[in-house]
């Protein structure tokens, strides 16, 4: 639906273009430990994409930044050019939903969780996607739910100008099953959407369970994504 970012610093965001029919930009993170390319092409082509994709990292590795280039992420239907890909991560998808979409709302048994609160940590212990913070960045808000006394699921909340993002939504291992995680997606998302026009989140695409979850509040699938890491012959074929 439409392209955001959000740099930390002017450096985070280090190079950025737009050629034929593809996009792409290369920023670093902290996550990573590198740098990260990132990159849609909008042709049904796949040699115009196979194309576009060497042109596009042949581009950003031109200009050495003192940094390495730890790898990229692409639409689903991307093509890499032969030697580039040493590992493909699973896909993730990206979902949005606005307040004619959504069914999503407030719980009073929702609360507001501090960033410092040692039960927060424990929780994310629980998921090996979440995180405390993300390229030193501090969610807007943590929410969560207590259970018998314990901080047993927990979500967090980015607001960028008129979008949020809802991210590291763990529940922990000893609480599934009893539906923690679709009560706090859900007041997150109509907590979202009392201050923003549009509520995203991105997740690992083979969870199915967080899937059936945000298609039930009334979130839109948009795009669908995977990673990958280049090999040692990236840079020089590159070049």
């Amino acid at each position: 639906m439409y392209l955001r970012l959000r740099a930390n610093e002017p450096s985070d965001l280090r190079r950025a273009a737009v050629g034929g029919t593809t996009w792409s930009f290369r920023s670093r993170s902290d996550y990573w430990e590198s740098d990260w390319v990132m990159m849609h092409s909008a042709s049904q082509n796949p040699d115009i994409r196979a194309a576009e994709t060497a042109e596009h990292l042949a581009w950003h590795y031109s200009f050495p930044d003192g940094a390495a280039i730890g790898g990229v992420t692409f639409a689903e239907h991307a093509e890499l050019p032969e030697g580039y890909v040493v590992e493909v991560s699973n896909g993730w998808s990206w979902f949005w939903t606005d307040a004619s979409r959504a069914h999503a709302a407030l719980s009073a048994s929702v609360m507001v969780v501090d960033h410092h609160d040692p039960r927060l940590l424990d929780v994310l212990q629980h998921s090996a996607t979440a995180s405390h913070e993300r390229d030193g960045l501090v969610p807007d808000i943590w929410l969560g739910m207590e259970v018998d006394g314990q901080l047993a699921c927990v979500a967090a909340v980015n607001v960028v100008a008129d979008s949020t993002n809802l991210q590291s939504v763990v529940t922990r291992s000893d609480f599934r099953g009893r539906g923690l995680a679709r009560t706090v997606c859900s007041h997150a998302t109509a907590w979202s959407l009392q201050r923003a026009t549009y509520a995203t989140l991105g997740m690992m695409s083979d969870n199915a369970i967080a899937r059936s979850i945000y298609l039930g509040l009334g979130f839109t699938c948009d795009k669908e994504f995977r990673s990958a890491r280049f090999s040692q012959s990236a840079q020089s074929q590159a070049e």
